[in-house]
């Protein structure tokens, strides 16, 4: 009986997880959201309005038949069982890096709010400087945010942040 009731849920969590990625990748052939920079740059501006453009889906589609197409190459005759497992994990991490600096590149962020609040603090803890864990301030206040801040921690003091 256990053993149905988990298969039902697996069963049900991946439809649920397949229609809303099935449903966000289409919306994201049509539009993109994006806040405006000017926003963020008055101090006057305390609430976040997001805008939306519309895409140019046709070339969205020929970028994903060209990525279609080189996957239907690459494993043609089952040519990708042959490439061994460790190649194709480190042309993945070379591929997600490369993708992840590509996307932070093009799509021109800054570290705002949470993110900034934690980027600081990964930079004084990079200096030993911990006084952002006393009583009342964000990281006591939000401990969650600990093992990020940790991470920029470290990233900070090998010099690459």
């Amino acid at each position: 009986m256990r053993h149905q009731v988990l298969s039902c849920g697996k069963y049900i969590i991946s439809c649920l997880a397949i229609f809303l990625m099935g449903f966000l990748s289409i919306v994201s052939f049509f539009s993109t959201a994006y806040f405006k920079r000017e926003n963020f740059l008055k101090e006057s501006v305390v609430a976040e309005h997001v805008y939306y453009r519309t895409d140019f889906f046709a070339l969205n589609f020929l970028v994903l038949g060209i990525f279609l197409m080189i996957l239907f190459l690459v494993n043609r005759k089952y040519a990708i069982e042959k490439i061994p497992t460790k190649i194709l994990v480190v042309t993945a991490i070379f591929y997600t890096l490369f993708v992840s600096v590509l996307w932070v590149s093009v799509s021109h962020t800054y570290p705002q709010a949470d993110q900034e609040t934690v980027s600081c603090a990964g930079y004084l803890m990079s200096l030993d400087n911990f006084l952002f864990l006393q009583p009342g301030y964000y990281m006591q206040i939000y401990p969650h945010q600990l093992g990020l801040a940790a991470v920029m921690e470290v990233i900070y003091r090998l010099g690459v942040g």
